[in-house]
């Protein structure tokens, strides 16, 4: 029931940006490579030509979606829950991230945060919302935090970043039930790892 409002949540969130946009022709060539199986010659002969390696000593596994143009780091135990040909649902006994992939905006980094937060506070009825423009190693991403929930679905905290590169934009997202240190730094140390692809 979480996956399914968090899958609402995050239609709702794309929608507003995929109006009338050109969407990626599918593809399925995904791999997770963990960088001591990559020294031992362990991983598959698909392995990207730049994923990016992850500085949080916590992200011990890359996964890497050649085919969407997009790697993240994982931590040890994670694995790739769900794919799909517009992202993918990766996890693990201490939690999960979703990175789904939609048509950019082209709107500038303040643009789209004031769309995604004026987007969730009326389609959601969310009163509150931390929001602000980070910069990150793929580059500046719009941080959305806040907490929802509805009599039938428990209240969940929820936080997403937006990237865009190009004719695409990224949105990754966690959430927990509770807002706490640990749901902000693992959210923070995945951001750090996400890399867009050459």
């Amino acid at each position: 029931m979480i996956r399914a409002l968090l899958r609402l949540v995050l239609a709702l969130v794309l929608a507003a940006c995929a109006e009338n946009a050109p969407t990626a022709e599918p593809s399925a060539t995904d791999t997770a490579v963990s960088p001591s199986a990559s020294a031992s010659g362990d991983i598959s002969p698909s392995e990207p030509a730049s994923p990016a390696p992850t500085a949080d000593p916590s992200m011990t596994i890359v996964y890497v979606n050649e085919a969407q143009g997009w790697s993240i780091g994982m931590p040890d135990g994670w694995e790739a829950l769900h794919e799909t040909d517009s992202g993918a649902i990766l996890g693990g006994d201490e939690g999960f991230v979703e990175i789904l992939l939609a048509p950019a905006t082209g709107l500038t980094p303040e643009q789209r945060e004031a769309q995604r937060v004026a987007d969730i506070s009326s389609s959601w009825g969310v009163d509150e919302i931390d929001s602000e423009v980070v910069s990150l190693p793929a580059g500046e991403a719009v941080r959305l935090m806040f907490e929802m929930g509805t009599a039938s679905h428990p209240r969940a905290w929820y936080i997403f970043y937006v990237f865009e590169e190009g004719d695409t934009q990224y949105v990754m997202s966690v959430r927990d039930s509770k807002d706490n240190d640990e749901l902000r730094a693992m959210a923070e140390a995945l951001a750090d790892s996400f890399a867009i692809l050459d």
